[in-house]
């Protein structure tokens, strides 16, 4: 029986990543024809959703959190950037998008893959997935290529 992770794992690499049916198969350890009926069939689509969102863990220093907002407005000060990991690979989630920390235009979101056990200095940039709070309100990931300057925009 497929769980709805595995499920979600491959329509991810089938939509997203793009790859094909016989290495999906070979990644998740699956048969192809298990691989196929999971994207033929709009019942095993992901589309779950919470009909209530559970408070993050945070909620307990939420006003903290609200005493540091309100100093960081009195001092015409913000806060640029957040940065969060994810069990396997990075990136922006609908949670991510509900319980963001900054939601400012040109704020940043940085998504760190394998909880960053395998993330270092040397290789931080070359990991982690930046997002870019946009004018519609949307989080936009930014190309490989202006990683780097994104970040330097913020300091």
């Amino acid at each position: 029986m497929l769980v709805v992770e595995t499920i979600a794992r491959i329509r991810r690499k089938r939509f997203i990543k793009g790859k094909t049916i016989k290495e999906i198969a070979r990644d998740l350890k699956v048969s192809r024809n298990t691989v196929r009926k999971v994207l033929r069939s709009g019942e095993t689509s992901f589309e779950y959703e919470r009909v209530v969102q559970p408070r993050p863990k945070l909620g307990r220093w939420a006003a903290e959190l609200d005493m540091l907002r309100k100093k960081l407005r009195a001092d015409r000060l913000m806060v640029a950037a957040q940065v969060h990991s994810h069990p396997q690979e990075a990136f922006h989630s609908k949670a991510d998008d509900t319980w963001a920390i900054v939601r400012h235009e040109g704020a940043l979101s940085l998504v760190v893959p394998r909880f960053a056990r395998d993330t270092s200095l040397a290789n931080f940039v070359e990991q982690t997935k930046v997002f870019r709070f946009s004018d519609r309100a949307t989080w936009d990931e930014v190309p490989r290529a202006q990683v780097f300057q994104e970040c330097l925009r913020i300091l």
